[in-house]
Formats: C-alpha cells, structure tokens, sequence
C-alpha cells in the first residue's frame, strides 16, 4: 500500500517535472532559433552573449523562473552550433527516426530543438537530456543515440580532436576551451567585517581552506587546492575557475564578494579617505559601489588608527552621506540598492524629482554605513538652474568620482561568439563597428568632461572594460586638451610597480620628431600620460580586458610674491 501510495505521489511531480523541462527547451529553441537567424542574415549584434540571451528572454516575455537554465541551455548550444548542425546533417537514420516519430505521436520536434538535446546528450556534464525515462522525446533519443555518438566520433575523427573543449581551442587559434576567464576573482567584503580581528579571521580561515597558498594568478588556474593573495590589490583573491565560490560559506554570508581584477583599480588610483565624499556616476550593478563604500567606511579608517574602536560615523544625522551612487535605469537602479543592502550598506534611494522612494529603516543609526542611490542622470548635474541649486544642496561636498561609462565591452568574455557572428561580413562589421566605437568614444568623453566641470571635485577615475585605443587613451587625450585646469594622476601614484601601462601606438601618432603635435604638451609630458594610464590585457593579467586612468586638478602655483 505504501509502494502504491508513493507512486501516486510522484506522478504528479514527475509530470510537472516534464513540463518545466520542456518549457527549458522551448524557450531556449526561440531564443537560439532568433540568433541563428541573425546569423544567417548577417545582422550586427551588440553585448555579450549572456546579455543578449537575457534581452531575448526579456524580449519573448518568458517565465523568469526559467532564465537560469534557458541561459546555460541556449549559450552552450550556441557555442557548439557548428558542431550540432554538422550532425544534424550527417546523421543518417535521424530523418527515418523522425518519420517513425510523427507516425507515433503525431508531431516531432524542430531542428533547434533537436540541436539543444543533441547537446545535453553529448556535451552537458550529465551526457543526458533531462526529460522523465517515460517522455516520449527522452524515449526518441535513446533510440538514436548509439548512431548520434557514432557521428560524434567521426567528427572528432576528421578534425583530429579527442573532445569538444579542444575542438573549440583549435578553432579559435587558442590553447584553452574558447572565452573562459583563467581564475576566478573575488574579495573580502569590508561593510561586513569591520575590525581588524574579523578581517584577518576570515581572511586566514580562507587560505586555510587550501593546502598552498601561491604567489602567482597563473598557479591557481589548473589547481583547485590553490589559492592567491594579490600583490596589488588589498584583499583580492583569486582561485581556479573549478572552485564554486557560491557554494562556500563566505559567500552566503556576504563576507565575501565576487568581483573581477581590473575592476578593483580605479579606486586604489583614487586613494580613498575615510574624510572623503565620493560619487560613483555610473554605479549599477554597484561591485565598485560596494568596494567604495567599505574603503570610505572601513579599510581607511581602520589604517589610519591604532584601534579598532574609533566610530564609522562621527557626523551629525543630517549630515551627507560620504558615498552617492547615480543610475538613470528603473531596473538597474533597484539592482544597485538591493545589492547594497545585501552587501550590508543602509540606502536612501531618490527618485528623479530627487524626493525619496525608499529608505532603510534605521539609516541614521549611528554605527550604518551610508549609500545614497539617485534614480537619475548623472549627466544632468548642474545643466540648468534647479539642477545647479541641488548640486549647492546635496553634493556640494563631493571631492572624488568614479567614472565607468557605457564602453563597448570588447574586454569581458562571452562576446567570442558573438564576435564571430558579426564578423560573417567583414567589410560590413569594421564599418559598423567603427561608427558604433566612434559614438561610444564621444560619449564617453561628454561624460567624463561633464564631472570636471562640477566646481567641488577634484580626482576622479576613467575607466571601461574595452580594449579599443578610441574608448580608452583616446579619450584621455581628447580630456586634457578640453580641461587644461586637469592633469592625469601620475604613475608614482597610480599603482606604481604595475607594469602595463598605455599602449606605445596611441601616443606615437602625436609624436613628430622631437615635438609633440598636441597643442601646449611636450613629448616628455605626453610620455607622462601615456605612463598615467594602466591596461589589464584578457586573459594575460588574469581576468577581463580594462583600462584606467586617474585625474586631477592641477593646483595653482604660488607667484614669488606668495600670491595664487
């Protein structure tokens, strides 16, 4: 009686089962169906493929619950498309199974469709499609996949590989699986850990947690009993990319956060103080906001005293927050102030008419670490009189920005395939790529110039996650001449034993003989710039393609009378 009872019990699920799955592969056969078509008609893509499968998702309006799976589903078979269609096409006894399919059931499943299961049957951890041993389409590919295997094998037979993952470094001309960062990078999260005593627990129960602790990036990447203190950055660790840091209990509790190299620069160039007010212009999803905020709150503050005992807030509870974070996306700006709170800051979030929408309960409680978050456009700051009045009133105190603007994110993986795709027609993609980057390059210049006009500030920090010389050394070049009163954070002060520093031909073009062809700067002055600026290459430093540069205005030099 209890064997039967069960078995009622668990059909019900099992159907349910079979109806989420399904829904996966439907879902996802939309989605890839969409950028196979793009493909075949050689349209132009923007973005990472994660960010374009989270748009046709959005797009399609498919179930959120979902996206997880439809995301891992889709971006794997995209990856292996190649692949799946060559079988698809060599398969011999898939049409007479197809027929046999419709006779029984009455309907078959689509070629994309096909193409997904072909990859969870071959390529996913499991080498299985997840549908219940009854569903018809479970039952479907059993019955073809001794000859889908066998097709797989003269695959690799004829590409001389022994495994997808090579098959994929042959083709890319790479010695690794295609665009797949090398380690793994993520920090100690100082809003949580606000003394000296519980940062260095957590941090020596993390090294203890693997048997070597090395002092190379490039040590951890094979090995997941390794794990690396980088030199450059405080509290930066980096481990093998097998190492499932969401698992590990540091994580759950916010103790830790997971935030790439290149993207924890900007605010050691900025050299933050605990008397600091900074702005983060373009802050969502806010891993930078987060940092700022346990720099500000935590890590100076703590360095600059002997104890731990000195308060994190000393102002009065009318006083300005140290940190603002701008973001003029509905979604993107409740993201911010969620992950905020997550990462255990207090928030006022400001709508656009600069009235408040949210705020933490307790947020003038004496020991919280303050973020205010505007829903808003940092790039009307200041533009007209009202905008000019609230600047006097609620930011004329802010003395540093972190500037990250929209850049075309030629340095983050996962934009391989979509890379790829584009380049179908090459002469097409260099034209349409070339006005995209020349639109990205101005706007992101009008953004940084727009925060050196701001009366009160004076550093701030440029940076993108780009590879390209007209969104990064360009755009520091065209800043100094528009902003004489500005001079680029040299390198003594800018992370100094960095070795990477801006590229030789951006600055050779300016170089004519002994002269610089640029108006009012010297070649040793231009050389100064170019050394001002830091690079973090893909892959070569450890992580995402970034650049950064620091600013600041110049000070005004005593006459010999002891005037300004």
């Amino acid at each position: 009686k209890l064997n039967e009872t069960l078995k009622g019990l668990f059909k019900p699920i099992q159907h349910i089962s079979s109806i989420f799955i399904m829904e996966i592969y439907r879902d996802s056969t939309w989605i890839l169906e969409d950028l196979i078509k793009q493909k075949e008609n050689n349209k132009l893509v923007s973005g990472s493929l994660k960010n374009i499968i989270i748009s046709k998702h959005k797009q399609f309006k498919l179930n959120n619950k979902n996206l997880k799976n439809v995301f891992a589903c889709t971006i794997e078979a995209y990856k292996h498309l190649d692949v799946l269609e060559y079988l698809y096409e060599n398969m011999s006894s898939l049409e007479a199974a197809l027929t046999k399919l419709e006779a029984t059931k009455g309907k078959v499943p689509n070629k994309v469709t096909l193409y997904l299961m072909f990859n969870d049957a071959l390529f996913s951890k499991n080498k299985r499609i997840q549908l219940p041993n009854n569903h018809y389409l479970k039952k479907f590919m059993d019955s073809i996949n001794k000859n889908l295997n066998k097709q797989w094998e003269m695959f690799k037979k004829i590409n001389k590989v022994n495994s997808i993952d090579e098959y994929l470094a042959k083709k890319t001309g790479a010695d690794k699986p295609i665009d797949q960062p090398p380690v793994r990078w993520f920090r100690l999260n100082l809003a949580k850990l606000r003394t000296f005593e519980k940062i260095n627990q957590v941090k020596n129960e993390i090294i203890a947690n693997f048997k070597h602790n090395v002092d190379s990036w490039k040590a951890v990447q094979e090995n997941q009993d390794c794990i690396y203190e980088d030199e450059f950055i405080p509290n930066l660790f980096a481990v093998s990319m097998d190492f499932k840091i969401s698992k590990c209990k540091w994580y759950k509790s916010g103790q830790i956060i997971i935030q790439d190299r290149g993207s924890c620069f900007p605010l050691e160039i900025l050299d933050v103080k605990k008397t600091d007010y900074i702005m983060d212009c373009c802050a969502a999803p806010g891993n930078k906001t987060s940092l700022l905020g346990g720099y500000i709150y935590v890590k100076d503050r703590l360095e600059s005293v002997d104890e731990d005992a000195q308060p994190i807030y000393e102002e009065d509870e009318d006083s300005i927050p140290r940190v603002v974070a701008f973001e003029k996306n509905d979604k993107r700006s409740d993201v911010l102030n969620t992950m905020m709170k997550n990462a255990g800051f207090e928030t006022r979030k400001f709508n656009p008419d600069l009235t408040v929408s949210e705020q933490t309960e307790d947020y003038f409680n004496d020991d919280t670490l303050r973020i205010d978050i505007f829903h808003g456009d940092f790039s009307t700051l200041c533009n007209n009189q009202r905008n000019n009045d609230i600047y006097k009133s609620k930011f004329f105190k802010f003395n540093k920005a972190i500037l990250d603007p929209s850049c075309s994110g030629s340095g983050i993986y996962g934009r391989q395939s979509i890379d790829n795709l584009n380049k179908v027609d090459m002469e097409r993609y260099t034209e349409k790529e070339g006005e995209r980057l020349a639109k990205l390059s101005s706007f992101q210049t009008s953004l940084v110039s727009h925060a050196m006009k701001l009366p009160t500030l004076q550093k701030l920090t440029y940076s993108t996650c780009s590879v390209n010389t007209i969104e990064n050394e360009d755009v520091v070049i065209d800043l100094l001449m528009k902003h004489p009163d500005w001079e680029v954070i040299p390198k003594s002060e800018s992370i100094p034993t960095w070795k990477r520093r801006g590229l030789d031909s951006a600055f050779e073009k300016y170089i004519d003989g002994e002269d610089c062809t640029l108006k009012g700067m010297s070649v040793k002055e231009l050389l100064h710039v170019k050394d001002a600026c830091i690079r973090l290459n893909k892959e070569e430093d450890g992580g995402i393609g970034f650049f950064v540069c620091g600013f600041q205005r110049k000070q005004l030099k005593k006459t010999k009378k002891g005037k300004k």
